[in-house]
């Protein structure tokens, strides 16, 4: 059902954006349109068309509007109107999956905004750009875009630009399986939302709060919610959202097990949908009946309605596509005639000409021989002449290609000597096997750059002498640079210094005390201030203190977490939401140091997010937190070795075909 869940969401932002505007306003615009002779009010005005056609699915007239808009703004100096232009621009490049072009737009609107000082505008500008990166699963910097514009909404005291950026937040953290946090931000903006009485608004939150509780597999709350939707887009008369309603309490009594139920609601909003004129709704509902019979298993029925599914795809394909086809069509059979036409008159003005030459021939015999015979010789002496410079000229351009060539594949070898000793750099500093099986009987490492470096690198530190098998006490830590390749590799080698100055210089063995003191190396190493500098490069890292002879562990964490597997429970403790490096100054916290009892037996993990934030699957999501811990508990009573390998062929089977997203590293320790 979770695939169900998916196919909501794009349903909703479907018939949310496309299906529903509302025609008169459209000749409405035109008509002032018409009339306006002023050309900000005409500015104003084709904004606002743009708007309408780009929710009407209109994606080419809207941004020939939207251009046009722009013009008359340009010509006037309309700066207002430019940035409305350009906003809205921007919107139609990313609907379309243009994001590099729709990022474009949207800083140049953000630009004159800001010399405006318009702020609502570049409330708007900053939020759409953080969809940009939703739509891009840049889930981070998203989040920083819609944080900066709820500041602004609450700076200006906009309520409704403040439960919008709620909402954004919320549907970020819902991506991220942050269900808590996410619903956290779902509930403020329904408190606005109906203080404000915008009931539509209010609607479509408790719908995505009904998401998340169903995404949650909490299907009674989750039902409960979607109700209250219905029950609201119903007294709005919310038509979309009514149908979308009905489809999303179906698919929550289907994971009820209460297929009956299902049916009844399937049955509605196919109907619904019908009396609408929505066809893409009446075709998934089909589907999910005949889903629906198959698990009750009613094979016939389920067929009958896959047929009709079936028949409902093949219509919607002929309507959207019959007139494309019979223009192509029309205009192939124009060209080939016109073609034909033009055969016909050329043959004829070829015999008429062919005629002309003969009856001059017979005319001109002895004149014509002798001038053909010159001809002949300045042709072949001037076809000589040719192809000897295009000979020389080619020769020369051989020659320059090739040593371009030469010089390139030079360049090329420069480059490639350079990574590979970078490389041989990067392993030099990486703790060396024999020290690891020494310090850590029970261990493994799963270590996957993207390229020849990496920007991921794991650091170990014996902390006293050991005794028989395995030391007493060690520091071990998982460290993931900004960026990967070289950018990556040479951050590493910052981190790593770091670290070691941190316990052999300053003899520091408290994680939370190493973390302080490597986020103010590496400020000072790259020279990093919040207000000045334009480096922010910086390291996520999880770094453990275990010490085996009093069964304790410390540990400290920059956004990555440690996790502990026990007696068939993991146990989850989080680091400090704040990477080393960035910033300084008011933003700079103390990191916190937690401490744990530890067990015989006890397996101890920590990583980077190489791993869970890889691409693939049968949807092509990430593979995400939730499932990494799943397939932890599952393994951890194998050995060390084997853990490596099914984590390895569970992530290159999970990656299939794809491109691997960034560095991996995972570690895993058995305590003794």
């Amino acid at each position: 059902m979770k695939k169900l869940f998916s196919l909501l969401l794009l349903l909703t932002a479907l018939f949310a954006n496309n299906q529903f505007c509302q025609a008169s306003g459209l000749d409405s615009l035109k008509v002032a349109y018409k009339i306006s002779s002023e050309d900000s009010v005409r500015v104003i005005i084709l904004n606002k068309l743009t708007d309408e056609m780009w929710r009407m699915g209109s994606y080419s007239k809207a941004e020939k509007c939207a251009q046009y808009a722009q013009k008359i703004a340009r010509a006037s100096n309309f700066k207002s109107g430019i940035a409305g232009a350009l906003n809205n621009l921007g919107i139609i490049n990313m609907i379309q999956g243009k994001y590099p072009e729709a990022l474009e737009f949207f800083f140049h609107s953000l630009k004159i905004s800001e010399e405006l000082n318009n702020q609502h505008i570049i409330a708007k500008t900053l939020s759409n750009i953080g969809s940009v990166y939703w739509n891009k699963k840049d889930m981070k910097t998203a989040l920083e875009y819609y944080y900066k514009s709820l500041k602004i909404y609450e700076d200006v005291k906009d309520k409704v630009g403040v439960s919008n950026s709620y909402n954004n937040i919320g549907v970020v953290f819902a991506e991220n399986d942050e269900e808590p946090k996410a619903l956290e931000y779902y509930n403020m903006a329904l408190a606005i939302q109906e203080k404000l009485g915008s009931k539509k608004e209010a609607a479509n939150t408790l719908n995505n709060i009904g998401n998340i509780y169903w995404n949650m597999d909490s299907l009674e709350t989750a039902l409960r919610y979607q109700f209250q939707a219905l029950e609201m887009r119903e007294l709005n008369d919310d038509k979309q959202g009514v149908a979308m309603s009905l489809v999303n309490i179906g698919g929550v009594y289907l994971d009820l097990k209460k297929y009956n139920e299902a049916l009844l609601y399937f049955n509605k909003s196919k109907q619904f949908a019908l009396e609408m004129g929505i066809p893409l709704i009446a075709k998934e509902s089909e589907m999910l009946i005949s889903n629906s019979y198959d698990l009750m298993g009613d094979v016939a029925k389920a067929f009958d309605h896959y047929k009709r599914y079936i028949s409902y795809r093949d219509s919607i394909f002929n309507e959207e596509n019959t007139k494309s086809i019979v223009r192509s069509e029309m205009k192939y059979e124009y060209s080939k005639r016109e073609q034909e036409a033009k055969l016909k008159q050329e043959k004829k003005e070829a015999l008429h000409q062919l005629e002309f030459q003969k009856q001059t021939l017979q005319r001109n015999a002895l004149i014509a021989g002798f001038g053909l015979m010159f001809a002949l010789a300045g042709v072949s002496f001037r076809s000589y002449r040719n192809k000897r410079k295009a000979n020389n000229l080619l020769a020369i351009q051989n020659k320059e290609i090739i040593t371009q060539k030469a010089t390139i594949e030079g360049k090329n070898k420069d480059i490639m000597d350079s990574i590979k000793y970078a490389k041989r750099i990067q392993e030099a500093i990486l703790p060396p096997s024999n020290l690891l099986k020494k310090i850590l009987p029970e261990h493994f490492v799963l270590y996957k750059p993207k390229d020849i470096v990496s920007g991921d690198f794991y650091w170990i530190s014996p902390l006293n002498n050991h005794k028989g098998i395995g030391m007493e006490s060690f520091l071990l830590a998982a460290v993931d640079c900004t960026g990967h390749g070289v950018p990556g590799a040479l951050m590493s080698i910052v981190g790593h210094n770091g670290l070691t100055r941190a316990v052999k210089e300053n003899h520091f063995i408290k994680p939370s005390d190493i973390l302080n003191y490597l986020n103010h190396s590496v400020h000072e190493t790259l020279r990093q201030s919040y207000e000045e500098s334009s480096v922010k490069d910086g390291m996520d890292i999880a770094l453990v203190n275990i010490n085996c002879k009093e069964h304790k562990l410390e540990f400290a964490g920059a956004n990555n977490p440690l996790l502990i597997v026990r007696n068939g429970n993991i146990i989850e403790i989080k680091g400090d939401k704040q990477p080393i490096g960035s910033f300084t100054g008011d933003n700079l916290r103390p990191f916190k140091n937690n401490e744990v009892p530890i067990f015989k037996g006890d397996c101890i993990y920590i990583f980077t997010d190489g791993y869970v934030d890889q691409f693939g699957g049968p949807k092509g999501k990430k593979f995400k937190y939730t499932q990494l811990k799943e397939l932890l508990l599952k393994i951890n009573n194998e050995s060390m070795p084997l853990q490596c390998n099914i984590l390895n062929e569970k992530i290159e089977k999970w990656k299939g075909n794809l491109e691997q997203v960034d560095d991996i590293c995972i570690i895993g320790v058995r305590i003794l």
